[in-house]
């Protein structure tokens, strides 16, 4: 047994195989937000105009109302184990919240959000800006539990 792991720890993922998905875009107001177009080694911290999208993963993102935003999977995936997140870098100083407002990994192959402000916790856009941001974690069964 690995240093740290528990016999459940062992158990669990042996009889389930895992999926960690990280994804990343930057909102654009009102317009059609954008994923990454590099892998984080390359340096490059904004999606650049011509560049083909390669986020393993994930097929897009849309923005569907305001602060609302749908990124759809390229797989579906048999479960949904746990889904950490949105968390989001703003350049400015305005409260945010985030919130996922539906996943759906195995049928529509889609993850949901919505960004509001939590004093009226009204939904509120996010400005284009190279330092907005929001990001989210999904751990995934890529098998169902025997």
């Amino acid at each position: 047994m690995a240093a740290g792991a528990s016999k459940y720890d062992l158990w669990y993922f042996r009889r389930r195989e895992v999926v960690l998905l990280a994804g990343k875009f930057y909102p654009q107001g009102t317009g059609a937000p954008l994923l990454d177009t590099d892998p984080p080694d390359t340096g490059n911290a904004y999606p650049v105009a011509g560049r083909p999208v390669r986020v393993p993963g994930i097929a897009g993102v849309a923005r569907t109302g305001v602060g609302a935003f749908t990124v759809t999977l390229s797989d579906k995936f048999a479960g949904l184990i746990a889904a950490l997140g949105p968390d989001f870098h703003i350049s400015a100083l305005t409260p945010l919240g985030a919130q996922f407002t539906g996943i759906d990994v195995a049928g529509a192959k889609t993850v949901s959000m919505q960004v509001f402000t939590p004093s009226t916790g009204a939904a509120v856009d996010v400005a284009a800006n190279a330092a907005n941001w929001i990001a989210f974690l999904l751990v995934l069964a890529n098998s169902p539990s025997n």
